[in-house]
């Protein structure tokens, strides 16, 4: 069993009746493979676990450990419903990462996408189902289906660019004189729509820096306060770095991300884009939202 002081918590929401002007907290997680000692449990195979949630037009990462006791779950996999479950909080329900609050599901089968692999096994090594979206939402349209494409040369550009700019007005250094060298390989690009889209690009550089705003001619060793920061400096690449390019702008996301699945859920004509992240030590998933603007980040550690 791990920890408790894991930074993966939930909070409390309550269904609450429309009909007196009253609005309900719209809640979006996913449905996970469970494990023991890093092996399949048999017993409860799947839990499910919350990540964000809107409210006063706001959406938000957990911050509390407050939760419902009961809650059905609409299943979706790419903007369509494919199942719904029925949950209780089981804090007595052993689960590997070690949540706090996992959801029980009493249904007898859990709907599944594909066959097992090692995709999103994170630190383990058993192959398991593909997660999928669960949410309280009525709503999961899709306005925009993501797909990826090959890359071209002004992808490079764009993020060619944007790293030079950045390293300057964070008084990172001047990378004019390297900037033929900045970009490994530009892996592909996953389109939202003509717009809006990701850049998936691997760099010769630490993107810790551009984070936490370090020089790169500083001693990294100070701020090296996880091993995979410290994976990242030694080699100095960041690979799988993700760059959003939303009209024109282009913002650094993260790296190590995998696109899980999007929708609508609170029905603003904008999906929610959801990733999952899996690094040494970590995983979590970061939604896009707020029209593609904003980035949320929630995760777990294993030990």
């Amino acid at each position: 069993m791990l920890p408790l002081s894991l930074k993966f918590s939930f909070f409390s929401f309550f269904i609450l009746s429309t009909a007196f002007g009253q609005t309900t907290k719209i809640v979006v997680g996913t449905i996970e493979s469970n494990f023991t000692n890093y092996k399949p449990d048999k017993q409860n195979p799947f839990f499910g676990a919350i990540h964000f949630y809107k409210e006063n037009d706001q959406w938000n990462i957990l911050t509390d450990s407050l939760y419902s006791k009961k809650q059905d779950f609409s299943v979706f996999y790419k903007g369509l419903k494919v199942g719904a479950v029925s949950s209780q909080v089981d804090t007595l329900m052993q689960t590997s990462p070690d949540f706090l609050f996992p959801y029980k599901f009493s249904n007898k089968k859990i709907p599944t996408i594909g066959h097992k692999s090692f995709v999103f096994s994170g630190m383990g090594d058993e192959k398991c189902y593909r997660p999928l979206i669960i949410s309280n939402s009525i709503y999961s349209k899709q306005k925009n289906i993501p797909a990826y494409r090959k890359s071209n040369k002004n992808d490079s550009l764009l993020v060619t660019n944007y790293l030079i700019e950045t390293a300057k007005k964070l008084n990172l250094g001047n990378l004019d004189s390297i900037k033929e060298k900045l970009i490994k390989k530009v892996n592909r690009v996953l389109m939202i729509n003509k717009d809006c889209y990701f850049i998936d690009v691997d760099i010769n550089l630490n993107m810790y820096c551009y984070k936490d705003k370090v020089p790169f001619d500083t001693d990294m060793s100070y701020f090296l306060t996880s091993t995979q920061k410290y994976s990242v400096s030694e080699r100095k690449e960041t690979y799988n770095s993700y760059f959003l390019v939303n009209k024109s702008k282009v913002t650094y996301t993260d790296y190590d991300l995998k696109y899980l699945d999007s929708g609508d859920f609170d029905n603003d004509g904008y999906e929610e884009i959801i990733f999952r992240m899996d690094k040494y030590n970590y995983t979590g998933y970061l939604m896009v939202t707020n029209k593609w603007n904003d980035f949320l980040t929630n995760h777990w550690n294993y030990h």
